[in-house]
């Protein structure tokens, strides 16, 4: 199916209709994010208990009313439709003998130069590393669900879910098969996949953290953007620029790409979350709430653990 293009009018269409629950989800944003902690040998750390949190509200008139702002300020970006099914789907990830977290990004290299020409001319991104860049991030949004399919209140991360009955897998039988057979994925796994890969890719880039939620920044073609394989989105800023973000700066650019969470039917990955959450990060964008940023170092995770 060719997916439909997100314009300023759906965006509206589906702001309006989550005004009246995004009290709620926004406590979603102020909790504590479940990540890694860098003072870990292994570069992890529980966190708070989920991150579900109760904290500052967007009050609902204000959202209504300024609401339309928000579309002015947003400047809305879809690339041409692709086969996103085939190219990113992890059903590749799972067939593949993939025993340690270099031979990880060695697939996901091959699966970028096999498809590189043909994103290249629909997308008629001319930048490799650009292109890499965008291609890992849809890759890592495939991988999993939005936290937990049935218990959804609850945190839902690759250690630590609901099919893994609530119990910790210990750090010693963590191999890079826990991530890639895994369901169930949060923001951190997320962020430090996608991390790793534009590591070894060569690209610069740093994690970054504020109340709530983890992402990327990567620096292509001589700027930071904003990188967030959560939500499958990409800010043509660094988040810091775009929280001090005046009406004199222009509009904020951003990349909405098609999110495997979102397919309904059968597909294990499903999460209605998901489209609220975009919601809020895009708010967030405009509102400049997301508090304290922190930059993280990339764990040891990935080279003590394969």
């Amino acid at each position: 199916m060719k997916p439909k293009k997100i314009t300023r009018a759906a965006i509206l269409l589906i702001g309006l209709t989550v005004v009246v629950t995004i009290s709620y989800y926004y406590g979603i944003t102020r909790g504590e994010t479940i990540g890694y902690d860098s003072g870990k040998s292994t570069g992890y750390s529980q966190g708070y208990s989920d991150g579900y949190k109760k904290g500052k509200t967007i009050e609902h008139w204000k959202v209504i009313n300024n609401l339309h702002y928000a579309l002015r300020v947003l400047k809305i970006k879809n690339l041409p439709a692709v086969e996103y099914d085939s190219i990113f789907s992890k059903y590749h990830l799972l067939q593949a003998d993939i025993k340690s977290f270099d031979h990880f990004y060695r697939f996901a290299e091959q699966r970028f130069k096999s498809y590189s020409h043909y994103l290249e001319t629909k997308w008629n991104i001319h930048d490799k590393k650009k292109l890499e860049a965008i291609f890992y991030l849809n890759m890592i949004s495939a991988m999993w669900g939005f936290g937990n399919k049935i218990n959804k209140e609850k945190k839902g991360c690759v250690r630590f879910n609901e099919n893994t009955n609530w119990q910790t897998i210990p750090e010693e039988k963590i191999t890079v098969r826990t991530f890639i057979e895994s369901e169930i994925g949060c923001c951190s796994d997320s962020a430090y996949l996608l991390g790793y890969l534009l590591d070894k890719a060569d690209i610069k880039q740093r994690v970054i953290r504020f109340p709530g939620h983890v992402l990327n920044e990567a620096y292509l073609e001589d700027r930071w953007y904003t990188l967030d394989a959560y939500t499958n989105m990409m800010f043509q800023s660094r988040w810091q620029d775009i929280q001090n973000y005046d009406k004199k700066s222009g509009e904020i650019t951003v990349t909405i790409f098609p999110h495997h969470n979102l397919l309904s039917g059968e597909n294990p990955f499903y999460r209605e979350k998901i489209g609220h959450y975009r919601i809020i990060l895009l708010l967030q964008a405009v509102y400049k709430v997301t508090g304290k940023l922190q930059y993280l170092p990339m764990p040891s995770f990935f080279q003590v653990i394969h």
